[in-house]
């Protein structure tokens, strides 16, 4: 199904993608006081294999990736989405201090189970992002497939996967 057609790009419309970001760091952090709330920050970027545009054109593939991760409460769950998804550009010049930002809310029992795999993870974590409202096509990147970001995606769901044993001796 063609959404859009744009000069030399033309796009198609997916509901969802899978995006893998391969993790550096976690840090968890907890506010005292009336309202307490947890967050679990993640870092990391792209595993190799996607590419990403702005809807200028911007190449976002090596962006560096936080994804915030609040336990669920006073912060309710969708039902269509868990959070969302989108970059932070400079508009003046690529690098820097640029960005891609996911915020999420999940269950108490999820951000627990989240705070265990990360604990017991030997090397480096993976987590999958089911992404909505992106496109694709031929972009200004290249002639390969470049998923396109037009304005903030939800975050349908999330999968974290963690090697559990040390490899080798």
């Amino acid at each position: 199904m063609v959404a859009s057609v744009k000069p030399n790009h033309v796009c198609a419309m997916h509901p969802d993608l899978w995006l893998t970001i391969q993790l550096s760091t976690a840090q968890a952090s907890v506010s005292l006081g009336p309202r307490a709330a947890n967050t679990l920050d993640l870092r990391g970027e792209l595993a190799t294999g996607f590419r990403l545009a702005s809807e200028q054109g911007r190449d976002l593939s090596r962006l560096p990736w936080i994804i915030s991760v609040r336990r669920g409460g006073e912060h309710p769950v969708s039902e269509t989405s868990i959070g969302v998804a989108y970059p932070i550009l400079d508009p003046d010049k690529a690098g820097g201090d640029d960005l891609f930002v996911v915020e999420a809310t999940v269950e108490s029992g999820q951000f627990d189970r989240i705070l265990q795999l990360l604990n017991v993870a030997e090397g480096y974590p993976l987590i999958g992002l089911c992404i909505g409202g992106l496109e694709y096509g031929k972009g200004p990147l290249d002639v390969t497939r470049v998923w396109t970001l037009p304005n903030t995606l939800p975050v349908m769901e999330a999968k974290l996967s963690a090697d559990l044993f040390k490899r080798g001796p």
